[in-house]
């Protein structure tokens, strides 16, 4: 399969930032550990630690395959909403944001930058 921005890059290739994503198991209390989900930028020259940005910090313990697969959708889902550089006006499930919330006075607003 291509990759969801390859048409955007080949026309614009400034208009994309590249991204990496992240994720290891790390422990804490001795036996349990944590899925920890991070994403930063290919091009910064900082060290990798203090480049990264926190997605989801995961406690092992409770968590079922189901719950990850969700969270992996919501990652998939909030990637494709930066490339397009758009607010999105709903959320992932399709609901559309409440009319009062701050994302709804977001939604549509256009970005000035898009991250694949």
């Amino acid at each position: 399969a291509e990759h969801p921005a390859k048409t955007q890059i080949d026309a614009d290739p400034l208009s994309v930032v590249p991204a990496r994503l992240y994720g290891d198991d790390a422990a804490y209390q001795k036996k349990r550990s944590a899925l920890v989900l991070t994403w930063s930028s290919l091009l910064n020259l900082l060290p990798s630690m203090e480049s990264r940005f926190v997605i989801t910090v995961l406690p092992l313990i409770s968590a079922v395959e189901a719950t990850k697969q969700h969270i992996y959708k919501i990652i998939a889902w909030s990637f494709e909403q930066m490339l397009r550089g758009v607010f999105p006006t709903c959320d992932h499930t399709g609901t559309p944001w409440p009319k009062t919330s701050w994302r709804s006075r977001l939604a549509g607003a256009q970005g000035n930058s898009h991250v694949c």
